[in-house]
């Protein structure tokens, strides 16, 4: 431990300050007794080059001044040989000062860039803990116990979960930007990432965490983080039934991740961008979205998320009733996302596949595609809950033209799915089924519910409700 203080205590700029001070006197008066039998007045040079080590530009420059002005004591006490060699130590002396100087300023600027670069990646990672969370109040100080330390593996936070506030505080193992990437793994798995909060249909604290995120996308001024992070809002706005606030969001995340040639965030953007278009009736521009999502995918040989898009513009082909097209993009879909094994893909499709088969009559295919489609993005616990009550909506359209008596049921169960994860444009759907059904009782609830939502064909099923009772 002591060597290790000592080793820490000898890297202040103070002590080599001392040291330099220290050496050019012992040179002057070595010199002065020496007298001229040895010309060592050019050593004097060894200050300011050993200051400009670790000392500023100031410290140095007092250094340089005292070099020369020993040089000048020692030439006054022992003289010169000539005046020619008078100059040479005062060259030497001085050159040696002004490069001295030189270094020092230009390794003082890049330590104070590195600092302020270390300082964002301290804030970024140990963000300001709230003074409230959860019904309890906080207060927190950090300060680091090696004093000109810039970065390391301290780390600490806290979260609200669905089970409450948590706290976590510890120390990885190791120093400098290698703790700090541990530090950074550590935090982020701890930390509830706002895009597994919005897949669970937890979207308010979805918001909280991408307030925090849109803040430090600002700060760093990352166009590809700051594109994902109004992708990832335009997703949840979606998911509550705001598509045009969706839209919004999502167009500036293309828009952006274009501008950076972040190429798959812009496909990803414009992609889920389609879907709010689908929903708020804007048939062209969603099918002109999905067409693009596609085309950056196929350009990127981005397979892993062609599904969505391809699955989409099959939806908007079958309102458009294109029905040959649309069958052709929904085979795609479905096959690549079973290739690739991903639940919610797998369901889109199918989902695309049932309404498909119920136009061409085959109720039969439709009720058995409709319920693959339901098994396959249920199968897995954190599945995408806008995709299953996106199936869910379509079992229901079958239903409610093949199978009659499973409508109530199927209505009940989206209902609760919906409620469930906080999905609002589904609620509207499951309580319309119902009171077609005869379930009346829900039936001002629908109303509430669809003037928050940008969906026409919802808002026109629930006028007609109206209409009827009234």
């Amino acid at each position: 431990m002591l060597p290790r203080r000592a080793v820490r205590a000898t890297s202040r700029p103070s002590i080599w300050l001392a040291l330099a001070l220290g050496l050019d006197a012992i040179i002057a008066v070595i010199a002065i007794l020496i007298g001229r039998g040895l010309n060592l007045a050019e050593l004097l040079a060894a200050g300011p080059l050993l200051a400009c080590a670790r000392c500023g530009g100031r410290m140095t420059a007092l250094v340089v001044g005292y070099a020369i002005a020993l040089c000048a004591i020692v030439t006054g006490v022992i003289g010169a040989p000539s005046t020619s060699s008078e100059g040479y130590r005062f060259t030497i002396v001085g050159g040696a000062g002004v490069f001295a100087g030189f270094v020092a300023v230009i390794r003082t600027r890049r330590e104070g860039a590195l600092i302020r670069i270390s300082e964002r990646v301290q804030r970024a990672i140990l963000r300001p803990l709230p003074a409230e969370l959860g019904g309890v109040a906080f207060a927190s100080h950090y300060q680091s116990a090696t004093t000109q330390a810039l970065v390391g593996g301290d780390l600490y936070d806290m979260t609200m979960t669905q089970f409450g506030p948590r706290f976590v505080i510890g120390d990885v193992k190791g120093k400098g930007l290698e703790a700090v990437g541990r530090c950074a793994a550590v935090l982020a798995v701890f930390r509830e990432l706002a895009f597994a909060d919005l897949q669970a249909g937890r979207h308010a604290s979805a918001a909280r965490a991408l307030r925090e995120a849109s803040a430090l996308a600002e700060d760093a001024g990352d166009a590809t983080l700051t594109a994902r992070v109004l992708a990832i809002r335009g997703m949840n706005e979606a998911d509550q039934g705001r598509h045009d606030a969706a839209v919004r969001l999502l167009a500036q995340s293309a828009k952006t991740a274009a501008s950076a040639r972040s190429r798959r965030q812009d496909a990803w953007s414009t992609g889920v961008m389609a879907r709010s278009l689908l929903l708020a009736g804007r048939l062209e521009e969603a099918r002109a979205a999905a067409e693009r999502s596609i085309g950056i995918c196929d350009r990127e040989g981005w397979n892993a998320f062609m599904p969505w898009p391809q699955a989409l513009r099959a939806h908007c082909l079958a309102a458009a009733e294109q029905w040959d097209q649309a069958r052709e993009d929904a085979e795609n879909a479905f096959a690549l996302a079973c290739q690739l094994g991903d639940p919610c893909w797998e369901g889109m499709a199918g989902r695309a596949l049932a309404l498909l088969a119920l136009h061409a009559g085959d109720g039969a295919a439709a009720a058995a595609w409709i319920t693959d489609a339901r098994q396959r993005c249920d199968r897995v616990p954190d599945r995408y809950v806008w995709v299953s009550a996106f199936v869910g909506l379509g079992h229901l359209e079958i239903a409610a033209r093949q199978q009659r008596d499973l409508l109530i049921p199927l209505a009940r169960r989206l209902y609760q799915d919906a409620l469930r994860a906080d999905l609002p444009e589904f609620i509207a759907w499951a309580l319309i089924y119902q009171a077609e059904a005869g379930e009346l009782a829900n039936l001002p609830m629908v109303r509430t519910l669809a003037a928050g939502i940008v969906n026409p064909a919802l808002q026109a099923r629930a006028a007609a409700l109206e209409a009827t009772r009234a």
